[in-house]
């Protein structure tokens, strides 16, 4: 028989990119077929071509921004129904066998609770396991519900899931609910390489897509104090038209004064530069870090929001990555230190080998696949 999984994201790149190695892995298991649901912008922006699995809209195009009169948890509750709704007609229409989602789509949880659906949630927000995000997360479900409901003791919750080292998604304290690990890849199987290659050693500068970005002046500092610490080449992502036409203009007065390639862009494809990297400036997202490490780059990590404070605590406690303060870090000088380390420091070098080894212990996303396959479909046929 035939398997059918509607994978199901919250509007975000880093939500979408969570998933995918799952995704992947699942369509190529044979009789399964794999449905793609959430934004359309985001389907667009992230490219779904290369995964070869159709996709459906569903849910918000993007996460609704905060004003005045308007309360977080009004957003979560508009949000959520919104997703709750679309995703259950779409189950009504598909008929999915499963529903797989990240963590912070929580409307997906409840059409398929709706529906008496097996799910799986998979770590998006690094600290969602944590049992303050987990007690949290339980209580947006309730605000979206209108009502109290344990969803994640349901006979349907198969559980939840994360790509990558144990450490790198709890605390010094229990995870809120049971969270096995898988071995972190991204998507893909093989690297892909940059079209030139460039001087080493190199550094990326990429703070997301949804969040807001460091000033031009800041940046101005930032990639002052990379030449300083002997960085050949830089590639920064700016998305606001006006930050990047300053620093365009600043790169072409002072890359002549240096040695130093600067190059100055709108986006920036991860998978494409952090194969020839050294080091990547960043506000530290789970995916960005977690590739950056799997391509044994070192992370130097500004965070400014919500799970990014985690990611950066975790990786300052293991050795893997520098921090540095976002309303105090962007100088000259304090970028030139972080620098220096990130590319000298025996310590950062142990904690990213460190990384690789606890990474390669962990069992393949596609064996998860598999016991998905075969578990889903042993029920299916009961």
């Amino acid at each position: 028989m035939t398997i059918t999984v509607l994978a199901a994201y919250a509007p975000g790149p880093g939500h979408y990119n969570t998933l995918r190695p799952l995704v992947e892995d699942l369509a190529a298991q044979p009789n399964c077929r794999v449905y793609w649901c959430g934004s359309q912008a985001v389907a667009n922006f992230v490219d779904t071509a290369p995964v070869a699995v159709p996709h459906r809209p569903a849910g918000f195009e993007t996460f609704l921004p905060s004003s005045a009169g308007v309360s977080g948890d009004d957003i979560i509750r508009r949000m959520g129904q919104r997703s709750r709704d679309d995703i259950g007609r779409l189950m009504e229409e598909l008929h999915p066998d499963l529903v797989i989602c990240d963590t912070s789509e929580r409307g997906a949880v409840l059409a398929a609770r709706d529906r008496d659906v097996p799910f799986l949630r998979v770590v998006s927000c690094a600290d969602a396991a944590t049992a303050r995000s987990s007690t949290l997360e339980a209580r947006r479900r309730t605000l979206i519900r209108g009502q109290d409901g344990d969803d994640l003791r349901s006979p349907w919750n198969l559980g939840t899931v994360g790509f990558g080292p144990r450490w790198f998604f709890t605390d010094d304290h229990e995870p809120g609910e049971r969270l096995r690990c898988y071995r972190y890849r991204p998507s893909g199987s093989t690297p892909v390489h940059p079209p030139s290659r460039p001087a080493r050693p190199r550094a990326l500068i990429s703070f997301g897509t949804f969040i807001t970005e460091p000033s031009a002046e800041m940046l101005e500092q930032a990639m002052l104090g990379l030449v300083d610490a002997g960085i050949k080449s830089i590639t920064i992502k700016i998305r606001l038209p006006t930050s990047r036409a300053r620093l365009q203009e600043w790169t072409e007065l002072n890359s002549a004064r240096t040695d130093s390639v600067i190059e100055v862009c709108s986006e920036l494809d991860l998978a494409h530069h952090l194969t020839e990297a050294d080091i990547l400036l960043c506000h530290g997202s789970a995916t960005s870090t977690l590739e950056a490490l799997y391509r044994q780059v070192t992370p130097v990590i500004a965070p400014s929001h919500n799970d990014a404070y985690f990611v950066a605590r975790r990786c300052a406690d293991s050795n893997t990555a520098i921090t540095i303060d976002w309303a105090t870090g962007f100088t000259r000088q304090n970028i030139r230190t972080a620098a220096t380390t990130a590319l000298h420091s025996l310590r950062i070098a142990d904690g990213i080998e460190r990384f690789t080894l606890d990474n390669n212990e962990l069992q393949p996303i596609n064996s998860l696949a598999e016991h998905l396959t075969r578990t889903v479909g042993k029920n299916a046929t009961r």
